[in-house]
Parts: C-alpha cells; structure tokens; sequence
C-alpha cells in the first residue's frame, strides 16, 4: 500500500489524554484529545525509503494515568492495532518496513518501545 489509514481513540477510560503523532520525526498529528470515536487520517508512505517511523507521544497523563491509546493502522485491506500505555518517559514507535510488489497492501512492522 503507498498509504496507511490511522485510527487513534482513548484506550480506556476517557480522560482528557492528548497525543502527538510523528511520522518520520515530523508532527502529522499535534495534541490530540482523544475520545470514544476514533480520529481518523490518511497517510502517505515515502515509497523510496524503505523504513517508516510512527511515533506516538503523550502531551500529559490525562485525569488518570497513564496516558493511553489504541491506533489501528490500515495498509491496504490489512489491519495492525498497538494498545500504548505512555508517560512522560516513555513513548511509542512502530517502524514499518515497506516491500514494494510482494503483495498488494503488505508491509512488515517492526515494533519498538522507547
């Protein structure tokens, strides 16, 4: 796929949590509260790099903390979901591997933590 559709809402308890998304080290999404409804946005991939970096940031705690997320990604008719439960010290981030002509709407994901 040479897009990605993202779905971010509260994972829990609605709190008043606000998130930034970054793709490639650049703000795509900035301090989002997030609620019940899903927000929803589509995304390019740079098809030329073969990694992609999505890093979600909590902006506070919200009432509750931690702060916490539930992103759905869709590549093409293939679905990716990442629960994040984040503080101030520690975000996520998915990098994602593009493969071009392997397979319509595939794309390895690599998963990590900080």
């Amino acid at each position: 796929a040479d897009s990605l559709r993202l779905l971010l809402h509260d994972n829990g308890e609605i709190d008043n949590d606000t998130v930034t998304v970054f793709l490639n080290g650049k703000i795509i999404i900035d301090r989002l509260g997030l609620k019940v409804t899903p927000y929803e946005t589509m995304i390019a991939i740079n098809t030329k790099d073969s990694i992609q970096s999505i890093e979600l940031m909590a902006n506070n705690l919200g009432t509750i903390p931690p702060n916490t997320a539930y992103l759905t990604i869709w590549a093409g008719r293939e679905k990716y979901e990442l629960r994040v439960s984040s503080d101030y010290t520690i975000n996520a981030r998915i990098d994602i591997r593009y493969k071009a002509k392997i397979k319509p709407g595939s794309l390895n994901f690599i998963f990590n933590i900080f």
